[in-house]
């Protein structure tokens, strides 16, 4: 019917990123509460409106989220998740939120993460990614800390990423 349900998790700031994995909503942003408990740019929610046990905690925003099989991968502007160095990029636990070692460190922000089986798609507005020089746009082994040979080098800001039909991103 297109009404609103009672489901209301309460972020006491923005809500910048939705990603959703099962009966679990993934919310990324700038805020330090969700669900009805302390988590700060980034949460869990489940069906109920509460938050799951899922804190990551990044020290600056959340921007977007993508769910694999084994995790979430947060792109924004932060430079630590939890007590862990990761810049601008991080895979985490989906369960707890912890870091897991996966760091290929972005030197700008980073306004997308878009998955494509082992690959991460990250745009947004930097000049290096994944030890290499990459402007905007990088393809990230998710296996590795490297950035793969795309480098298409789009000459402004990436704020979204999708998929082709053809298999294209």
């Amino acid at each position: 019917s297109g009404a609103a349900t009672g489901w209301n998790p309460g972020t006491d700031g923005v809500v910048k990123a939705l990603a959703v994995s099962g009966g679990t909503v993934y919310v990324g942003g700038s805020f330090t509460t969700a669900g009805g408990a302390p988590r700060t740019n980034v949460a869990a929610i489940d069906g109920s409106g509460t938050a799951t046990a899922f804190a990551p905690n990044a020290d600056d925003q959340v921007l977007s989220l993508a769910v694999s099989n084994a995790g979430v991968y947060l792109g924004g502007k932060f430079t630590h998740v939890g007590s862990d160095a990761r810049s601008r990029v991080a895979f985490v636990d989906p369960v707890t939120g912890a870091a897991f070692g996966w760091n290929p460190g972005v030197n700008g922000t980073v306004n997308t993460v878009f998955l494509v089986g082992s690959q991460v798609f990250v745009g947004g507005l930097f000049t290096n990614a994944g030890g290499q020089g990459r402007i905007n746009l990088a393809n990230l082994d998710a296996g590795s800390d490297n950035a793969l040979s795309f480098n298409p080098a789009p000459n402004g800001e990436v704020k979204a990423l999708s998929r082709t039909s053809g298999g294209s991103v």
